[in-house]
């Protein structure tokens, strides 16, 4: 507890994300997560949750997010744990879900745009793709081009953060 293991070591913090299937009509209640996102420095971790045939979190996965020894960032962090906690209720993430946007509006009170988007082209000067954020993410298979987003996204909030900290 309290490290992940990594291909280069360890880690004690991790970026973060999740994916739902998007509802379109007004009053439709929301989907289970789908897919939840976990991101070293070296590698990235896509759980497949649709794929399962319980509802229940994965061991490892519950393990890991509720070991608060092990940071665990991005943007809109509260909603992804309310999410998450649909389809385990008793799931404890114990404060280690950390929303950058905060911080970044802290060190930077001038940020105008503090979404994941806005974050990685103003601290980075990168621009990331969102254009998969209404794909089915309930889909039996993913396409390249999904993948890359969902890796993405775990990875672009561990480096907002590094940029942010100054640390890399």
């Amino acid at each position: 507890r309290g490290r992940v293991p990594t291909v280069d070591g360890a880690a004690d913090v991790v970026g973060f994300d999740t994916e739902t299937k998007p509802t379109f009509k007004k009053g439709e209640a929301p989907k289970l997560v789908a897919l939840v996102q976990i991101a070293t420095r070296g590698l990235v971790v896509l759980f497949r949750l649709h794929k399962l045939a319980a509802i229940e979190l994965p061991d490892s996965l519950r393990t890991l997010l509720e070991d608060a020894s092990v940071l665990k960032v991005g943007v809109g962090c509260s909603g992804d744990e309310k999410a998450l906690r649909r389809r385990s209720a008793t799931l404890d993430c114990k404060g280690s879900l950390f929303d950058i946007e905060k911080l970044a509006k802290a060190r930077y009170p001038s940020l105008t745009s503090c979404g994941l988007r806005g974050l990685v082209a103003t601290l980075g000067g990168k621009r990331l793709s969102k254009g998969q954020s209404t794909a089915n993410w309930a889909l039996p298979t993913y396409s390249p081009a999904m993948i890359k987003y969902a890796a993405n996204d775990a990875a672009a909030g561990l480096r907002c953060l590094d940029l942010i900290l100054g640390d890399r």
